[in-house]
């Protein structure tokens, strides 16, 4: 059975992840794992996020301990994990809405592209042209020339064809280079961190925030029965 992917990224700002896990977790329509990757040490994502193995309500849980590494190597820890046939790199600053899951696979499923990306339309920044639509594909799909997004999905093929290194989180990046970008036109998600003429990058390192070094393995902690 194909199943989704659908991994956490998380450090700091507990609140945002709780409500970021209940939202998917009720919006869950496609057969899917749930990763939490808690970064830097994080002890209160990291309790939570426990609370949430415990209960079943996700499936894997990764705590890399130290200071924060950042996005990309976070995600890289949880592609290390999953099994599913359509992956998400997935930030805490987002609630989602119903059908977002089951309407992104069905674009990977039945479309040419590189990756999917849910972004938050009602707050984009009009200024910023990696949002302009160039052509659509259906009435609610269109394809952008790139984007910046706290959520893209892609697929394990893709996955296996042009590996992900870590450096950074812009994986969408690479895959751009072969097939198209597209972002659903419907807004499914409602993003926190982002809003008109701003930017808020909350994972990363503050001197590089688009490179992470690499470093040890993580240390994976196990399911409390």
């Amino acid at each position: 059975m194909e199943i989704a992917s659908l991994c956490i990224l998380a450090y700091k700002r507990p609140e945002w992840l709780n409500e970021c896990l209940d939202s998917i977790i009720k919006t869950i329509d496609y057969p899917c794992e749930i990763i939490v990757n808690c970064d830097g040490g994080d002890r209160d994502c990291y309790n939570l996020s426990n609370q949430y193995l415990s209960q079943d309500k996700i499936s894997k849980l990764i705590v890399s301990n130290g200071k924060n590494r950042g996005v990309g190597r976070s995600f890289l820890n949880c592609i290390s994990l999953c099994e599913g046939n359509y992956i998400f790199k997935i930030d805490t600053d987002l609630i989602f809405k119903e059908g977002w899951l089951s309407k992104s696979v069905f674009i990977l499923k039945n479309y040419p592209v590189g990756a999917v990306g849910l972004f938050d339309y009602k707050n984009y920044d009009p200024n910023d042209n990696r949002f302009i639509i160039e052509k659509m594909l259906t009435s609610t799909v269109g394809v952008v020339n790139d984007f910046v997004s706290s959520v893209y999905g892609f697929t394990r093929k893709s996955l296996n064809a042009y590996p992900y290194s870590g450096d950074d989180d812009g994986y969408h990046q690479t895959l751009k280079q072969h097939g198209d970008l597209v972002i659903t036109v419907p807004d499914l998600v409602h993003n926190r961190g982002f809003g008109i003429g701003k930017s808020v990058y909350l994972s990363g390192t503050m001197d590089k925030p688009y490179k992470t070094p690499t470093y040890s393995s993580p240390l994976i902690f196990p399911k409390i029965a």
